[in-house]
């Protein structure tokens, strides 16, 4: 499954069956304890109510190589996750000044 996990790939899993789709083979940067997956950990908002988790995490060897993992706080929909993985594209923009 992990060849198949390339930039621009995107999966839905039901937590209740697969309860560890974040085991993907993907090496992602680790926090201090050098075990723990380093996610950083958002709540989208519509309007001011909380309505959609978002985790994100960063590839070790290639820091623009992305796995983002959102799911609904709505309780029904809790266990469905939506899985991007992306390449984020860094463009630097030149200014020259006369």
């Amino acid at each position: 499954m992990h060849s198949a996990m390339l930039g621009g790939s995107l999966f839905l899993f039901d937590r209740k069956v697969l309860r560890y789709f974040r085991k993907d083979g993907h090496n992602w940067r680790k926090k201090k304890d050098g075990k723990t997956v380093k996610e950083a950990h958002e709540k989208l908002k519509v309007g001011s109510v909380d309505v959609l988790h978002c985790y994100y995490a960063h590839g070790e060897e290639n820091e623009n190589f992305q796995r983002r993992c959102y799911w609904l706080l709505e309780q029904d929909m809790m266990h469905i996750v939506f899985v991007h993985y992306l390449e984020v594209k860094v463009f630097l923009l030149h200014l020259h000044y006369n």
